[in-house]
């Protein structure tokens, strides 16, 4: 399903700026609608109510770990471990708990922003709650509870590190490195087309981990089982799907029994539909991940302290109802967030329609600003995703926030002081600046209100997103989704558009409120529509499907292979011969045996220093007059000379 040309986007090359962002509406809809006969969003509802003790029961035992250690009757840390635990008798809660989040690409990212965002709110709501300054102290340095792995490391934060998706080794080995300081994991997957090797060496590594060291297993996609990738894996003995057929065999079935020992297994795979853009899971696979995990989590944190003991096997009917109502509500607030979003879409498509003419320029620039972390951190997300994605350089969309992004070792390079004093001076015609915040008109001393006036003084236009909350009760929330305002005001060159997301402000949704996991949903979506939306004006897309894509792994390997297939109408024999000559830089009479029978891998490291390989190879395809008289030179020298790319195939 995730790699299905979406029939609602057939001619989504050929739409306006307005066109594209509702015709993104109409795909993100299927989010909550659901796709054809599949189960939808609201379907997991019961499963994730399922799957709420075990969670609750992770943030208990955290909450008596860090604060509680020297008054509990167990063993100190270091003696105590899962069987030891049982045999005396001892809490679960004295017990070090971990929740791991992985994934590769656009699902490491999210899990990185999920894990930190609900770190930050343990630790704030420890302090908080803590009676002395020691207390507090202790608080701030203890172990987090969420703990995120992404394929090729941290700096594939900023910097898609795609090959590193396909080493399932490394995978295993990166959450084998993972369980060194936790006694109990619950390990959380994240691959949207049940397909990441990565992923893949970490569901064998639950499996053969020692006894009691997992709780669980959940392996979150957007396919459905029999849809998961059968491809060989290099390296690796099985592929995906039958890695995936051995930890279901493995482990305990769902939801779990609290009488076993055996960790459990739950593959939790709604459909979505296809993307609006055929593969480009960032989109409504990204989406649908973060607001499964928000939910989860959030729902968990706030019931954990309403329920003094959690017990799986008389989990009562009331409770339940009332997990189910919660999580329902939480899913009905995103659908409230997307719609408020999409309420904007007149003046969302001038953002869109502005960024169409940016990248349709080799020397154009998108650029995000934010003081907020989290806006901050979903711009960077959506511009580490360009390249991949539309094979669009690492500076041609970036974001700079209040003292740049600290974990790529180098902050001060994406710092707002940075783009003020270097990239500021330097802007031309062609640049577009978008700046995300929650509060408009901006604190006067702030950086970012110092990029604001300058941009202002040097007579740049630039866009404001202002993601605004809106206060809602218990009684507004029949009315909520039509109170969801948006609107464009325009001073002097600064053009501010203002979403407003209806927050609750009920005491039971306290945690969802802090979270404010609606406002960054709506941010999301709103950037993806921008550099979609821009890169799809810019000739990028033909029909739904990306023409420019890098290939930087197995999966955008056997992508590239469809569409040049499908779009270029030849066998996928023809195809793949197409892609490697474009890889290579061949004609067809010097292609080898040696270079066909090559494994992937090897493509690969050749396609990492090659631009426009899709491109050129659908060229060969679609020349039936011969203009390009079947030269990959020829091919890419048209390419280069035009950035449309789509003017040349159609």
């Amino acid at each position: 399903i995730t790699e299905q040309a979406n029939s609602l986007t057939t001619d989504l090359d050929l739409a306006s700026a307005l066109g594209c962002v509702r015709l993104f509406r109409q795909s993100d809809a299927q989010l909550f609608a659901g796709f054809q006969t599949y189960p939808s969003l609201y379907d997991l509802i019961p499963q994730l109510c399922a799957l709420l003790p075990v969670v609750r029961r992770f943030f208990r035992a955290h909450g008596c770990t860090q604060h509680n250690r020297t008054s509990c009757s167990c063993e100190p840390v270091a003696a105590v471990t899962p069987a030891s635990a049982r045999a005396s008798g001892s809490s679960d809660s004295c017990l070090r708990h971990r929740v791991v989040i992985s994934g590769s690409g656009t699902s490491g990212r999210l899990a990185y922003f999920v894990c930190r965002t609900f770190n930050q709110l343990l630790l704030e709501n420890k302090v908080t709650s803590s009676s002395d300054a020691s207390s507090a102290s202790s608080a701030r340095g203890s172990s987090p509870l969420f703990h995120h792995l992404i394929a090729g490391g941290d700096s594939a934060l900023m910097r898609a590190a795609e090959q590193a998706e396909d080493n399932p080794v490394r995978g295993a080995a990166d959450l084998e490195a993972a369980e060194l300081d936790a006694d109990r994991i619950l390990f959380i997957g994240v691959t949207c087309g049940l397909s990441a090797p990565y992923v893949a060496g970490q569901l064998r590594r639950v499996c053969d981990a020692p006894p009691g060291k997992y709780i669980g297993a959940v392996l979150l996609g957007f396919n459905q089982e029999s849809q998961a990738r059968r491809s060989i894996i290099e390296g690796w003995d099985r592929t995906f799907a039958e890695e995936l057929a051995a930890t279901r065999e493995a482990l305990a079935a769902f939801p779990p029994i609290p009488s076993t020992s055996r960790p459990f297994f739950w593959l939790c795979n709604p459909a979505i539909g296809p993307e609006a853009l055929s593969g480009s899971t960032r989109m409504k696979g990204g989406s649908a991940t973060k607001m499964i995990l928000d939910a989860l989590f959030s729902v968990a944190l706030q019931t954990s302290s309403n329920i003094d003991e959690i017990d799986d096997a008389s989990h009562s009917t009331t409770t339940s109802h009332a997990d189910q109502l919660l999580v329902e509500k939480a899913f009905f607030g995103y659908e409230r967030a997307m719609r408020a979003v999409y309420r904007t879409s007149s003046q969302l498509a001038c953002v869109v329609e502005r960024a169409g003419e940016t990248l349709s320029v080799a020397e154009g620039h998108l650029y995000y600003l934010a003081s907020d972390l989290d806006l901050a951190m979903l711009g960077l997300v959506d511009a580490s995703e360009c390249p991949p994605t539309f094979g669009a350089s690492y500076t041609t969309v970036q974001c700079f926030c209040d003292g740049g992004f600290s974990y790529t070792g180098e902050p001060e390079k994406t710092s707002l002081q940075r783009f003020l004093t270097s990239i500021l001076p330097a802007l031309t015609v062609h640049d577009t600046v978008v700046v995300l915040v929650r509060h408009w008109p901006l604190e006067p001393s702030s950086d970012l209100a110092s990029c604001v006036l300058a941009l202002s003084v040097a007579n740049h236009s630039h866009f404001v997103f202002h993601v605004a909350r809106a206060a809602q009760t218990q009684e507004d929330e029949s009315t909520a989704i039509s109170s969801s305002a948006g609107r464009m005001s325009t001073t002097t060159n600064t053009s501010v558009l203002r979403v407003q997301v209806q927050v609750s402000t009920s005491s039971s949704a306290r945690w969802a409120t802090r979270l404010s996991s609606y406002e960054t949903l709506a941010v999301k979506w709103a950037l993806n529509a921008i550099t979609t939306g821009g890169h799809v004006l810019a000739g990028k897309v033909l029909q739904n499907r990306m023409i420019d894509l890098r290939v930087s792994n197995n999966k955008l390997y056997c992508r590239s292979l469809a569409i040049v297939a499908q779009l270029g109408k030849v066998c996928p024999q023809r195809a793949e011969r197409l892609l490697l000559r474009a890889i290579y830089n061949l004609d067809e009479d010097q292609l080898t045996e040696s270079i066909c029978s090559a494994q992937v891998s090897v493509h690969l490291t050749h396609a990492a220093f090659q631009s426009s390989v899709v491109a050129c190879a659908l060229l060969l395809a679609l020349d039936h007059t011969h203009r390009y008289r079947d030269s990959v030179k020829l091919c890419k020298e048209a390419l280069a000379q035009t950035p449309t790319i789509r003017k040349l195939l159609i």
